[in-house]
């Protein structure tokens, strides 16, 4: 048993509960819920598969998440794949691509990879970065929590999210991702889009809602997050990456993922942050 402060004792609050009645106060509840997480380590949390059935397919998830042992790093590698229904409406057992594999033998310093600016979206590449004051989060080591000044660190860094496999672990210190180059995604629900399908009547939408519906020609496309930091965007008929999106918000913590045990401290457990369900409405002007 332990008091609120932490010391030893019983004081009629469960040990596990937390009231928070200011955001001061669930900041450091939620600061100790996570300290009692890493400090427990323990096998990766499970992560369930994602589906979606639209246009005709099914887009599935799936991944591969494991701790580091000894030698081995951990792994957070994730599976993206569309499959066709069979005549007796079940799923084929081949997938018609894989987008993972893809993205793992294209090359790296031609993804469209996107982040946030200060007055629009930029490319997410180091010099763009550092001009935007946005690549001090790159230099912090995840596990230390010191930052460092020598910038070819960050560099590396960032060239390892991108899918640079020389920086791993034999040259670089960086995780080895010896399956795919795609993050795990945990609980993140693809999202499908097609040709406009509002249901918007003709009348409800000046006159013009069925032609332009019937007219438009749209690639279909499915977006999906993942835990490698982005926001990523399929050709739904090929399985190739139109871009991906770093959110600036989380500069400070895709760095996390660069690490071979993931989660600092705590050799047993890795970080399985939930990527969040992307959802696209359509709009009318």
């Amino acid at each position: 048993l332990k008091s609120a402060d932490g010391s030893t004792g019983a004081d009629g609050v469960p040990d596990n509960y937390f009231l928070a009645i200011d955001p001061a106060q669930l900041e450091a509840s939620l600061a100790q819920v996570f300290s009692t997480i890493l400090k427990a380590g323990g096998a990766a949390p499970a992560a369930t598969p994602a589906r979606t059935d639209a246009g005709g397919f099914a887009y599935q998830s799936s991944q591969l998440i494991t701790p580091a042992s000894g030698t081995v790093d951990a792994q957070a590698s994730g599976q993206f794949q569309r499959y066709s229904f069979q005549a007796n409406g079940s799923l084929s057992s081949t997938p018609d691509w894989d987008a993972g594999a893809k993205l793992t033998v294209q090359s790296w310093n031609t993804k469209n990879i996107l982040t946030l600016g200060s007055s629009g979206t930029i490319p997410f590449r180091w010099s763009n970065l550092v001009a935007a004051g946005l690549s001090g989060g790159l230099l912090v080591d995840s596990q230390t929590g010191v930052s460092t000044t020598t910038l070819s660190v960050g560099e590396n860094r960032l060239e390892w999210i991108r899918g640079n496999s020389a920086k791993e672990t034999t040259t670089g210190g960086l995780r080895a991702r010896p399956t795919t180059k795609l993050g795990a995604i945990i609980n993140s629900t693809p999202w499908f889009v097609g040709k406009p399908d509002a249901g918007y009547s003709n009348s409800a939408y000046g006159g013009g809602y069925g032609t332009f519906s019937a007219n438009n020609t749209a690639t279909n496309s499915v977006f999906v997050a993942a835990n490698d930091g982005m926001l990523h965007a399929f050709n739904g008929d090929t399985g190739d990456e139109y871009f991906a999106y770093v959110p600036r918000a989380i500069l400070g913590t895709v760095v996390a993922t660069v690490a071979r045990r993931l989660v600092p401290n705590c050799s047993a457990a890795i970080v399985t942050n939930k990527a969040q369900n992307p959802t696209v409405k359509p709009s009318r002007k």
